[in-house]
């Protein structure tokens, strides 16, 4: 039985600074969270310790290049290679530098470890989902049938665009073989992306703390699975670094299923 958090940012390279700027710290205070080990002494060995107790085999790695935490692609990649077996990355495309960015791309995911790409418009950039210097990877990422990993959520702009989760759904429909996760399910706009999931086959969620926020904490998790779709109607699967005292094992096995359909595998474990 295998278990997938689908959204990690291990303390390597650029990602230290969520600790420094105490970004990491905000978070954890506003959701009543204490900061475990592996964040108070930056250790990837603690990290993998930590995953190894919630149940986690594989955590999914994003990028970010932002003006305040920035994380080359080669760092994560390195990180990956290092330990093969627990950590899948999702290098960052650069849409100030698309024609160099998705260049780095093909090479990471045809002859690289990469199996999928991440995006996050609005931060280090004043772009959305449908800005046309992300075309060129969407082609690129429709034509291989790649899942693409977004922050998704109400920072992408400076402030509150009510149209995103249009914008989000538009581009999904536009190129249906890509697979699209939206990161933080889309939230402030939660219910308007359950929405989209549910007539957009090709999107999902990696809901994040969105569920532990709306339930106060209790019996929560952080890193949920949720996937909603037209044939599917609603399903949503609880997963990794459960509340103590949660996280049964046909949710994990449920999460797995719903991650490894992300990830376009044929197998589901």
């Amino acid at each position: 039985m295998k278990c997938i958090d689908f959204r990690v940012r291990p303390l390597v390279d650029g990602y230290r600074a969520m600790v420094k700027n105490k970004t990491t710290e905000t978070f954890l205070k506003a959701f009543r969270c204490s900061s475990p080990a592996s964040i108070q002494e930056q250790s990837i060995e603690l990290l993998l310790r930590e995953m190894d107790e919630a149940g986690v085999d594989l955590a999914v790695v994003p990028g970010r290049q932002s003006r305040v935490t920035n994380v080359s692609n080669e760092a994560l990649v390195r990180l990956a290679e290092q330990y093969p077996e627990r950590f899948a990355v999702f290098p960052l495309f650069n849409p100030e530098k698309p024609q160099e960015s998705l260049q780095e791309i093909v090479e990471l995911t045809q002859g690289g470890s990469c199996l999928g790409v991440s995006i996050e418009p609005g931060f280090g950039n004043a772009l959305r989902f449908d800005a046309a210097q992300y075309q060129l990877l969407y082609e690129y990422m429709n034509e291989y049938h790649l899942p693409l990993l977004t922050t998704c959520c109400g920072s992408n702009t400076p402030v509150l665009d009510a149209s995103l989760p249009g914008c989000f759904q538009a581009m999904a429909k536009q190129y249906p073989n890509m697979t699209m996760i939206a990161g933080h399910g889309g939230w402030p706009w939660f219910r308007e992306m359950c929405f989209v999931a549910f007539f957009t086959p090709n999107v999902f969620f990696a809901s994040g703390f969105v569920f532990y926020a709306l339930s106060g904490g209790r019996r929560c998790t952080v890193g949920s699975q949720l996937h909603v779709t037209g044939k599917n109607a609603v399903r949503i699967v609880l997963s990794t670094f459960a509340s103590r005292g949660g996280g049964e094992a046909c949710e994990r096995m449920g999460t797995f299923r719903g991650c490894t359909r992300a990830f376009s595998l044929q197998k589901c474990g």
